[in-house]
């Protein structure tokens, strides 16, 4: 990344911290939110080895993170579906 040639040394450096780490800057509850769905997405991929072996089927695996998660499995879906991790047939 170039260095703004404007900003003094002490602002580059908080600059470069929150490229590297924008969920840092967040307000706690956007942080956790955003936690909490890198969580799931984790989740979900270390399921998926039991949707390509056919033990089970996608809407099954959010149902189990949902309950994990206290949450609905349309939670699930929707943020699986916004991070481009779960496409369904309709959407192909």
């Amino acid at each position: 990344m170039e260095k703004n040639s404007y900003l003094s040394q002490r602002q580059q450096v908080i600059m470069d911290d929150f490229n590297s780490h924008p969920d840092k800057y967040l307000p706690e509850r956007k942080a956790n939110c955003l936690k909490r769905n890198k969580a799931i997405i984790k989740k979900y991929i270390e399921y998926s080895i039991l949707i390509t072996h056919k033990k089970m089927t996608p809407a099954g695996v959010m149902e189990l993170i949902a309950k994990e998660y206290n949450t609905s499995r349309q939670n699930i879906n929707s943020v699986l579906k916004s991070s481009g991790i779960y496409q369904d047939q309709l959407s192909v």
